[in-house]
């Protein structure tokens, strides 16, 4: 990419992500701080109603930056859903953020190669086991997105790697993490938790 789209692609995106590093800061959506990127938690939500409509139009706008073809109320179902299943989970929603742009840049009709399906592209064994009978509608599949990035967080919470680990076993499966004790050896698995945790520290900090 040249320096001149570089710059056109930062300007262009710039007011949304300022709106998401500040608005999703802990202060407006939390009660302890996210400052550790290897403690993925939060806590319940405390933001005023103000606040919680500043953070609404945060999400939309980046939800849309990444797939503008998205209905303006759709795009801002996904942010209420990320918001609401990732304050239920305990999750810092920047994360849950970075995982969606990366399985499907917010394409709810996603579908891979191997059969996954949906923003959070679920397998549909994954999806059975969340509970999640249809992976393409929003809301179920946030929900099942998020649920189980929970699940790997508590599974390897004990870990001083646990977001390598967590991220690492949602897209290969926590049997493979715990056979390799740590990220398998598989360059998908190993380039997905590289790209997500660079995505997840420039929603956290522009950079």
């Amino acid at each position: 990419m040249s320096g001149n789209a570089k710059n056109t692609r930062a300007r262009i995106f710039a007011p949304a992500l300022a709106a998401l590093c500040l608005f999703l800061a802990p202060s407006a959506i939390a009660q302890n701080t996210y400052g550790n990127m290897d403690s993925p938690q939060a806590a319940a939500p405390a933001a005023s109603s103000e606040e919680y409509a500043r953070i609404e139009l945060a999400y939309t706008q980046v939800v849309k930056y990444y797939n503008k073809k998205l209905p303006d109320n759709e795009a801002l179902r996904i942010a209420r859903c990320i918001i609401y299943y990732s304050n239920y989970y305990k999750l810092d929603p920047r994360l849950v953020v970075a995982v969606i742009v990366q399985e499907s840049r917010f394409n709810p009709s996603a579908v891979s190669h191997a059969g996954a399906q949906g923003l959070g592209q679920l397998m549909p064994g994954t999806a059975r086991y969340l509970g999640v009978s249809n992976s393409f509608d929003v809301q179920q599949n946030i929900y099942g997105t998020v649920r189980y990035l929970r699940e790997q967080y508590d599974r390897f919470q004990s870990n001083p790697n646990v977001l390598d680990y967590m991220l690492a076993a949602y897209n290969a499966g926590p049997e493979a993490v715990a056979k390799y004790n740590g990220v398998p050896p598989y360059r998908e698995t190993r380039n997905y938790v590289v790209q997500v945790k660079k995505l997840y520290r420039y929603f956290m900090y522009g950079s």
